[in-house]
Protein backbone atom coordinates (compact mmCIF):
# COMPACT_ATOMS: atom_id res chain seq x y z
CA UNK A 1 0.00 0.00 0.00
CA UNK A 2 2.74 2.46 0.96
CA UNK A 3 4.63 1.84 -2.27
CA UNK A 4 1.52 2.61 -4.32
CA UNK A 5 0.97 5.85 -2.42
CA UNK A 6 4.59 6.91 -2.92
CA UNK A 7 4.43 6.16 -6.65
CA UNK A 8 1.23 8.18 -6.99
CA UNK A 9 2.78 11.06 -5.06
CA UNK A 10 5.84 10.95 -7.32
CA UNK A 11 3.62 11.06 -10.42
CA UNK A 12 1.76 14.06 -9.03
CA UNK A 13 5.04 15.82 -8.23
CA UNK A 14 6.18 15.22 -11.80
CA UNK A 15 2.91 16.76 -12.97
CA UNK A 16 3.66 19.78 -10.78
CA UNK A 17 7.06 20.15 -12.41
CA UNK A 18 5.46 20.09 -15.87
CA UNK A 19 2.88 22.64 -14.75
CA UNK A 20 5.57 24.99 -13.41
CA UNK A 21 7.41 24.63 -16.74
CA UNK A 22 4.24 25.50 -18.64
CA UNK A 23 3.65 28.52 -16.42
CA UNK A 24 7.20 29.68 -17.09
CA UNK A 25 6.83 29.12 -20.84
CA UNK A 26 3.53 31.02 -20.92
CA UNK A 27 5.15 33.92 -19.06
CA UNK A 28 7.98 34.05 -21.60
CA UNK A 29 5.41 34.21 -24.41
CA UNK A 30 3.64 37.03 -22.57
CA UNK A 31 6.89 38.97 -22.17
CA UNK A 32 7.53 38.40 -25.88
CA UNK A 33 4.63 40.71 -26.67
CA UNK A 34 6.68 43.70 -25.53
CA UNK A 35 5.95 46.54 -25.74
CA UNK A 36 2.29 45.72 -26.50
CA UNK A 37 1.60 43.54 -23.45
CA UNK A 38 -2.16 43.96 -23.76
CA UNK A 39 -2.02 41.80 -26.88
CA UNK A 40 -0.86 38.76 -24.92
CA UNK A 41 -2.40 39.47 -21.54
CA UNK A 42 -5.68 37.58 -22.01
CA UNK A 43 -3.87 34.43 -23.14
CA UNK A 44 -1.44 34.71 -20.24
CA UNK A 45 -4.29 35.22 -17.77
CA UNK A 46 -6.01 32.08 -19.10
CA UNK A 47 -2.76 30.14 -18.83
CA UNK A 48 -2.28 31.27 -15.22
CA UNK A 49 -5.85 30.20 -14.39
CA UNK A 50 -5.29 26.81 -16.02
CA UNK A 51 -2.04 26.27 -14.10
CA UNK A 52 -3.64 27.42 -10.84
CA UNK A 53 -6.48 24.94 -11.34
CA UNK A 54 -3.96 22.19 -12.08
CA UNK A 55 -2.00 22.98 -8.89
CA UNK A 56 -5.23 22.85 -6.87
CA UNK A 57 -6.17 19.53 -8.46
CA UNK A 58 -2.74 18.05 -7.69
CA UNK A 59 -2.87 19.21 -4.07
CA UNK A 60 -6.37 17.79 -3.71
CA UNK A 61 -5.10 14.42 -4.97
CA UNK A 62 -2.13 14.47 -2.60
CA UNK A 63 -4.20 15.03 0.55
CA UNK A 64 -5.71 11.51 0.59
CA UNK A 65 -2.26 10.02 -0.01
CA UNK A 66 -0.93 11.86 3.03
CA UNK A 67 -3.96 10.79 5.10
CA UNK A 68 -3.53 7.12 4.18
CA UNK A 69 0.15 7.25 5.05
CA UNK A 70 -0.67 8.94 8.36
CA UNK A 71 -2.93 6.00 9.29
CA UNK A 72 0.02 3.59 9.06
CA UNK A 73 2.41 3.93 12.02
CA UNK A 74 5.34 2.93 9.82
CA UNK A 75 4.58 5.68 7.32
CA UNK A 76 4.04 8.65 9.66
CA UNK A 77 7.44 10.13 8.79
CA UNK A 78 6.66 9.81 5.10
CA UNK A 79 3.30 11.52 5.58
CA UNK A 80 5.06 14.32 7.43
CA UNK A 81 7.53 14.75 4.58
CA UNK A 82 4.71 14.91 2.06
CA UNK A 83 3.10 17.63 4.18
CA UNK A 84 6.38 19.54 4.14
CA UNK A 85 6.62 19.19 0.36
CA UNK A 86 3.09 20.57 0.05
CA UNK A 87 4.09 23.63 2.07
CA UNK A 88 7.29 24.11 0.08
CA UNK A 89 5.37 23.84 -3.20
CA UNK A 90 3.03 26.59 -2.03
CA UNK A 91 6.02 28.77 -1.17
CA UNK A 92 7.56 27.98 -4.55
CA UNK A 93 4.40 29.06 -6.35
CA UNK A 94 4.38 32.40 -4.51
CA UNK A 95 8.06 32.86 -5.33
CA UNK A 96 7.50 32.08 -9.01
CA UNK A 97 4.67 34.61 -9.17
CA UNK A 98 6.87 37.24 -7.51
CA UNK A 99 9.70 36.44 -9.92
CA UNK A 100 7.41 36.73 -12.94
CA UNK A 101 6.15 40.09 -11.73
CA UNK A 102 9.73 41.27 -11.19
CA UNK A 103 10.70 40.16 -14.71
CA UNK A 104 7.75 42.05 -16.14
CA UNK A 105 8.58 45.19 -14.20
CA UNK A 106 12.23 44.99 -15.24
CA UNK A 107 11.27 44.60 -18.86
CA UNK A 108 8.85 47.54 -18.95
CA UNK A 109 11.38 49.79 -17.24
CA UNK A 110 13.99 49.24 -19.98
Amino acid sequence: MTEEQVKKFQQLQEERVRTFKKLDDDHKVFLGHAPDYEEGFDDYKKAVNTCTDKFKEISKEILPIKEKLTEDQNSNKLASLIGQVQGLEETKLHTVVDLQLARYILQIEK
